[in-house]
């Protein structure tokens, strides 16, 4: 079994962008649409000392509107940037998509139809597919872990779960627990 963190971010993003509802199909954006986006569709944009401007982490579309499997990605890609400001450029574009995440979780949280926190030895495949970022792929794993380890101990055991990372499971934490046997 793949566990989580063995091939990286490039692992974490790819069952993300395999595993959530609505993204396998997502488009890949070409160099030339790159491009074309403006400034602000960017987590960060720096200037060079030679006064080149170099845009990072692109994760909004043409019209300004977020898109979630960009956004996944470049939190995903983060790290891997090669920042002209080594110092000062990385903590604000990361908190930027991360800010971004938030109001994602939130959003689908205001359209939760269970109640919270939601029992990980219990949950059905739909109850958990109803947290923000699970879907139906990820509950299906949550389950299959949840048989494989015949109960969760901790919460954190999610984090062995194929397809649930470190920025998944900050974004879940705190709206699952682990019930009494």
């Amino acid at each position: 079994m793949i566990r989580r963190g063995s091939r990286g971010a490039l692992w974490l993003y790819l069952l993300v962008w395999l595993a959530m509802p609505g993204l396998a199909g997502a488009e890949e954006w070409s160099q030339k649409y790159i491009n074309s986006l403006p400034d602000s569709a960017f987590a960060s944009v720096e200037m060079t000392p030679e006064g080149k401007k170099i845009r990072h982490l692109p994760h909004h579309d043409h019209t300004g509107a977020l898109d979630l499997p960009h956004l996944l990605n470049a939190l995903a890609r983060h790290s891997q940037v090669t920042w002209v400001d080594p110092l000062s450029a990385p903590a604000p574009a990361r908190q930027h998509l991360l800010a971004h995440m938030q109001a994602v979780r939130e959003e689908r949280l205001a359209r939760i139809r269970i109640g919270l926190p939601v029992d990980l030895n219990r949950a059905t495949a739909e109850e958990l597919s109803e947290l923000p970022f699970i879907g139906p792929a990820r509950a299906f794993a949550i389950l299959e872990e949840r048989e494989r380890r015949r109960r969760f101990q901790f919460v954190e055991e999610l984090k062995e779960v194929i397809g649930i990372g470190p920025i998944i499971f900050d974004a879940i934490k705190d709206l699952v627990t682990i019930g009494q046997p």
